[in-house]
């Protein structure tokens, strides 16, 4: 099972059940969110479900580059350069 966020509701996979001991998923990484979290239920030969497994955090690799930089002012002077930069505001 997993979710985007440790609190909310964890999904499950299009999968009825896993037959093995191991597992091999792959994610989104086109998104903002940072980490993606696990958990392991079993299920038995008459459907009853043992209780989650820890939570397990995985993060993402952070493949979106930041903006560029827009100067907007510089002054040079003996002591050094300076720079004024345009602020962008959080939408």
């Amino acid at each position: 099972m997993y979710s985007n966020s440790k609190n909310a509701e964890f999904g499950g996979r299009s999968i009825d059940y896993l037959p093995f001991s191991h597992f091999v998923d792959s994610i989104s990484l086109k998104t903002l969110i940072k980490n993606i979290y696990y958990c392991v239920i079993a299920i038995d030969y008459s459907y009853n479900q043992s209780e989650a497994s820890e939570i397990l955090e995985v993060k993402r690799p952070d493949i979106i580059p930041p903006e560029a930089s827009i100067f907007t002012d510089y002054n040079v002077s003996e002591e050094g350069i300076s720079f004024k930069w345009l602020k962008k505001h959080k939408q």
